[in-house]
């Protein structure tokens, strides 16, 4: 009887030793921790990794960021192809420590053009007046660029260099932008049932799918270097990405199930930035 407790006794400590090893070993549980530990410091490092169905524009889009700014950051050329797991910076890189900032050598050197404007208006009847060199006046020309002759300002060029806008559906406005942070980045239109979603001018579509959250089925179209606008809620996409679509295109459909049912939420993106869209459509639908 004593050798058989004992065997039994030593059977039991053998498994329960089993079973905390074969506990300890749950390789669940260590890819999950190192997740974790991953996207936090991908996130303090203002990091992103590439998802499958991102691109540049949409990458840029989540994150009010103007989509060439992100290019020249991460050193991306035309047609600003991404792989999965690769990783963007979403602020410019540090400046150097003898790095001079090219606004601040601009400002100097306008500075310094008005002032020598003002000191040779004083008395030239007996100056004769030297001619740049060709090629040192369309330097300095281009360098000053914003300043006129007496140091004014030249207006800047109108946001509004799309033309023809048009609304992108028909309905009622439902919610309306607002600047503040965390308020409406564009405007929610209410359809009286499955609507037709046209584009607002002519373009080419940087992205269709559905991977930004927030958006449900969304286009993004690019209408030139500065404008871009998005079509979210959709029930169905009738564009692909990298398609050129022309002011009046059907693209989509709304329809979206659920609390954006019959809804479009259209955005206006200027730089990356969001902007107003009723200051761009016309006042009729």
């Amino acid at each position: 009887m004593k050798r058989l407790a004992g065997f039994t006794a030593c059977q039991l400590t053998i498994l329960l030793l089993s079973a905390c090893q074969s506990e300890g070993e749950r390789p669940a549980e260590v890819v999950r921790i190192d997740t974790r530990i991953v996207e936090n410091v991908t996130n303090a490092q203002n990091i992103y990794v590439v998802r499958p169905g991102d691109t540049l524009y949409s990458i840029a889009w989540a994150h009010e960021l103007d989509y060439r700014a992100l290019a020249r950051w991460n050193r991306l050329r035309p047609p600003y192809l991404l792989r999965n797991g690769q990783q963007l910076r979403l602020s410019p890189p540090s400046p150097g420590p003898h790095t001079t900032r090219k606004s601040d050598t601009q400002e100097v050197m306008a500075k310094n053009a008005v002032r020598s404007n003002q000191r040779s208006t004083g008395d030239t009847s007996h100056a004769k007046k030297q001619p740049l060199p060709k090629h040192q006046h369309r330097s300095e020309t281009k360098k000053l660029g914003i300043l006129a002759s007496h140091g004014k300002k030249i207006k800047k060029k109108s946001k509004k260099s799309v033309t023809n806008w048009r609304w992108p559906v028909k309905g009622t406005i439902i919610g309306r932008f607002s600047p503040r942070r965390g308020g409406n980045k564009g405007i929610d239109i209410l359809t009286p049932g499955p609507s037709p979603v046209v584009a607002v001018a002519d373009g080419r579509v940087v992205y269709s799918g559905s991977g930004l959250r927030g958006y449900g089925k969304l286009i993004i179209i690019k209408h030139d270097e500065n404008w871009l606008t998005a079509y979210a809620y959709n029930a169905r996409l009738r564009v692909k990405d990298k398609e050129f679509v022309k002011v009046g295109q059907i693209i989509a459909d709304t329809g979206y199930e659920g609390l954006y049912a019959n809804q479009l939420h259209f955005e206006v993106r200027y730089q990356g930035k969001p902007v107003d869209p009723l200051k761009y459509l016309p006042q009729k639908q």
